[in-house]
């Protein structure tokens, strides 16, 4: 299959992708990448890690794309209305990283809830007899709640569990095989939770879904942990609140204009931040990879056949 590489990938994956697939590495500016298409408009397959924007802008200038496989959970950069009328088909590999973004998350809300980092500082600051008159948040019993139900908010609800904590979720609808609380209203489901989860899909549907209002409702002994994408969460009504003790702390693994984090967030000791890493393990990285390229075989063999 003809296969146009819209960004870099996990480097063994882009060996094993060229090693099935004629591959073509798309040029980083928009105009380059427009020279190229006007050349060569015979592409199969699109392979990108969700950063990669599919357009009606691109779509126009592939007549012949059959397959999208993305390197990652996240396709908010793909026009999925577009590509739905086209009979195009979509692939991505949360699957292959659902378990590791719910053990960081995880470990997001014990870092944050008994202040793990910020202990570690302390004593790497010789702050041990300080660092002891603090007492940190116990786990157990608190209510957690999952802002997104699908393969990552459900691994996290049954981690969640395994703490003995209560778990409820929003969404666009209930999940009726599942046996957690179901808020309908993400605000409502604020106001009842004192730990709020996000891992939503991005895009324009969840553009600033928490908002000033979300986070006034969790309220200053609520924490806010973000695994999703940093467009879900108004980074600005976020710092407002948080310099008001709106809220009583906050964990991130994304931000709205990566890898550009504010400083009041680098600087307050209420936050545990990580430079968007919740699946970057070795494991997971390797059977993202395989997944992707399976995808592209999947398509390519059901077309010879």
């Amino acid at each position: 299959m003809k296969v146009l590489q819209l960004t870099r990938l996990h480097e063994p994956t882009e060996q094993a992708l060229a090693a099935s697939h004629e591959v073509t590495i798309a040029p980083q500016t928009r105009k380059d990448l427009h020279d190229l298409l006007l050349a060569e408009q015979n592409f199969e397959g699109i392979v990108t890690n969700g950063k990669g924007k599919v357009d009606r802008a691109l779509l126009e200038k592939l007549p012949q794309l059959r397959v999208i496989s993305c390197f990652g959970a996240g396709m908010d950069n793909l026009d999925l209305q577009l590509i739905g009328r086209r009979g195009i088909s979509v692939y991505n590999t949360s699957d292959a990283l659902k378990d590791d973004v719910a053990d960081h998350a995880m470990g997001l809300v014990i870092g944050l809830l008994r202040q793990i980092v910020r202990f570690d500082r302390d004593l790497r600051n010789r702050a041990w007899h300080e660092a002891r008159q603090r007492l940190s948040v116990s786990l157990f019993g608190k209510r957690m709640g999952i802002v997104g139900l699908g393969k990552i908010g459900c691994a996290i609800a049954n981690r969640g569990s395994a703490f003995r904590m209560e778990i409820a979720y929003s969404g666009p609808s209930r999940k009726i095989e599942q046996p957690f609380i179901f808020f309908s209203s993400v605000k409502q489901l604020a106001r009842w939770c004192d730990i709020l989860i996000v891992c939503c899909p991005g895009g324009p549907a969840t553009q600033h879904l928490i908002d000033v209002e979300t986070l006034e409702a969790l309220g200053p002994s609520g924490w806010l942990v973000n695994v999703a994408r940093g467009s879900v969460v108004d980074q600005r009504a976020l710092l407002s609140v948080l310099r008001n003790s709106g809220i009583a702390g906050v964990a991130l693994d994304v931000f709205e204009d990566e890898p550009d984090v504010p400083l009041a967030l680098i600087e307050d000791p209420r936050t545990v931040l990580t430079p968007h890493v919740s699946s970057g393990t070795h494991q997971t990285r390797e059977r993202m990879g395989q997944m992707m390229i399976a995808a592209l075989d999947k398509a390519d063999s059901t077309v010879q056949c």
